[in-house]
């Protein structure tokens, strides 16, 4: 590994990257090539960046499920990769966390699984490997995002400032559509509710905190990946103004 870290070590002064997440990103993608699960299904940031051209790095792995072997598969998965692992199980979130060696002390990556439906999956090549994976499609990921956006900000008073470049992305590079049928769907899942002054509110607090926007994300992309703070913020807004008719 010390030969692997010092490669990393460099790609990380590359891309102008803190170190941590580019370690981190790399032992997602060796969870993922070693994952085999026909119940686990990916979602959220690291599906956009390992199987949809995203450049953001992501912090976690995140999956939905249903049938609970996916958590069995995900506990093997972690025995397969020979790192120290603990699992805490709650009502419908399983996480799973992983220790990692990292400049003598411990690196850990969140594995969290959630115990909601995927309504819109695939399996795809996990690319430079032989292994496939299942994978949320762009139109559901992009539904989960705006409904945790709405969660975080409605439990937290939180705006996620990568939740807003994904969605940017999704709608910009991957799919406009935005399955109104899908996201209240989803809203049942989560079990999350919004009415349209908290909407307000939202937008409003979206545009005052817009100035986050580059210096988050600068520690997300690689350096002189260009950040369109305007063009982030407005679609975002549309989308915001699309989703009053479920309110």
């Amino acid at each position: 590994m010390s030969m692997r870290f010092k490669e990393l070590e460099r790609k990380a002064e590359l891309l102008g990257l803190p170190i941590a997440r580019v370690v981190r990103n790399y032992f997602q993608r060796k969870y993922l090539e070693l994952l085999e699960s026909e119940k686990a299904v990916l979602q959220g940031g690291a599906a956009l960046r390992f199987f949809y051209g995203s450049e953001r790095l992501s912090d976690d792995l995140d999956f939905v499920y249903q049938d609970n072997v996916a958590v069995e598969d995900a506990c093997k998965t972690a025995d397969r990769l020979g790192v120290k692992w603990s699992l805490k199980r709650m009502e419908r979130l399983s996480r799973l966390r992983l220790y990692f060696p990292f400049k003598g002390a411990e690196l850990r990556l969140n594995v969290e699984l959630y115990k909601v439906p995927a309504r819109k999956h695939q399996k795809l090549p996990l690319p430079h490997t032989t292994s496939e994976v299942y994978v949320e499609k762009p139109e559901e990921i992009k539904a989960d995002k705006l409904v945790a956006l709405l969660d975080n900000f409605k439990r937290r008073e939180l705006i996620t400032i990568t939740d807003l470049y994904d969605l940017n992305y999704i709608h910009t590079n991957l799919t406009q559509e935005l399955d109104i049928e899908l996201i209240k769907k989803k809203f049942a899942d989560y079990e999350v509710s919004f009415n349209k002054s908290e909407l307000k509110l939202f937008k409003s607090r979206l545009e005052e905190e817009a100035y986050k926007l580059k210096p988050v994300l600068e520690s997300y992309l690689p350096k002189g990946k260009p950040i369109d703070e305007n063009l982030i913020l407005s679609t975002n807004l549309k989308l915001l103004e699309q989703m009053e008719e479920l309110l």
